[in-house]
């Protein structure tokens, strides 16, 4: 071997030897549980300078390749809500993660720009996303496949009864200087085979209706300026036809959104006849008998005269705002017609 070679390769093999020991090293003697607590108590701050009440619990930290970690048993957790009028007081709702990695990419970060991949495992399904900061702007991309809606519990708890499908779809959001209030981008979501209730969870605790199969819903949602326009969010399954479109108008936090919504729903004749329950609540196909339904005189207010209910939904999210339509019991109701706030009054 040439002299002069072999005392290059042994000025560079020391260094890269010892690099390669530091590497090894600390893979096996890195503090994760020091680093666990950390995230969860940089995620406490977050929450707590956004306006966000959510607890983060994680069962463990590992490595994941060389720039990533590895988290198993990630809880998401949020508050109760506040006791209903009748004093009944319902559970915190969570969002549980089997098994979650991030991994920063190495390569971006030679032009100043940070991009973190993320997969989820999670509720029978998988969520891939990428989110990259240049500064203080951020763009998320995330893809989602066979994800339980079950598994949903904040989408369960706002529905109020068991509901059942698999969601799937892609999200492409930018978030100039960090802000929802300003955000561009695109939500294209499906949840399929998608069903509400199970013949025996009641509604309210009064009454068990049997299962709705809604079909494939569709949110199609085009983002401009903090302004999120619902261009498509409709459904037309073997028991229930609903649309609706409108606006979002995204803030910082996110429950503070203002919705500003109109949707339209019809009962199949097909479930309206299911059994005695059905016929009683919604009306039986050809009968002249009023529906118990439209004995709620907000109900009967929102019926078009071409079958359909039609609701304007509106505030903020977290205190959202259920008004019939103007139109709703009118020979000349339109799917376009304008909302009026305020609420109903009899």
């Amino acid at each position: 071997m040439n002299p002069r070679f072999k005392k290059i390769l042994i000025w560079v093999g020391y260094p890269v030897f010892y690099l390669f020991c530091f590497l090894i090293f600390a893979y096996f003697t890195f503090p994760f549980e020091h680093l666990r607590d950390r995230i969860i108590v940089e995620f406490t701050a977050d929450q707590r300078k956004s306006g966000g009440n959510m607890r983060l619990e994680i069962e463990s930290l590992t490595s994941y390749w060389l720039s990533g970690i590895e988290a198993r048993g990630v809880r998401l957790i949020s508050p109760p809500p506040p006791p209903t009028a009748d004093g009944v007081r319902k559970p915190a709702t969570e969002i549980g993660i089997e098994r979650l990695t991030a991994r920063f990419s190495i390569l971006p970060l030679l032009i100043g720009r940070t991009t973190l991949n993320v997969s989820a495992k999670t509720m029978g399904g998988l969520i891939e996303a990428s989110t990259t900061k240049k500064g203080e702007d951020r763009q998320l991309e995330a893809d989602i496949e066979k994800v339980s809606v079950a598994g949903i519990t904040p989408l369960v708890e706002a529905v109020g009864l068991p509901i059942n499908g698999e969601l799937k779809g892609h999200l492409d959001i930018t978030l100039p200087e960090g802000k929802l209030a300003k955000a561009n981008g695109t939500i294209r979501l499906m949840f399929v085979d998608y069903s509400v209730g199970d013949g025996k969870a009641k509604i309210k605790d009064m009454i068990a209706l049997p299962k709705m199969n809604v079909g494939d819903l569709t949110l199609e949602c085009d983002i401009k300026d903090g302004v999120a326009k619902v261009s498509k969010l409709a459904a037309s399954g073997q028991d229930l036809d609903f649309s609706s479109d409108g606006k979002l108008t995204l803030r910082d936090p996110f429950s503070d959104s203002q919705a500003d919504l109109y949707m339209r729903f019809k009962f199949a004749d097909g479930y309206k006849n299911r059994n005695d329950t059905t016929r009683n609540l919604f009306g039986a196909p050809g009968s002249n008998v009023p529906p118990a339904i439209e004995m709620v005189p907000a109900m009967k207010s929102s019926k078009r005269a071409d079958g359909f209910y039609s609701w304007h939904v509106w505030g903020l999210l977290k205190m959202l705002r259920y008004d019939p339509s103007p139109t709703g019991a009118g020979p000349s109701a339109s799917p376009n017609a304008g909302p009026i706030r305020g609420g109903f009054k009899p």
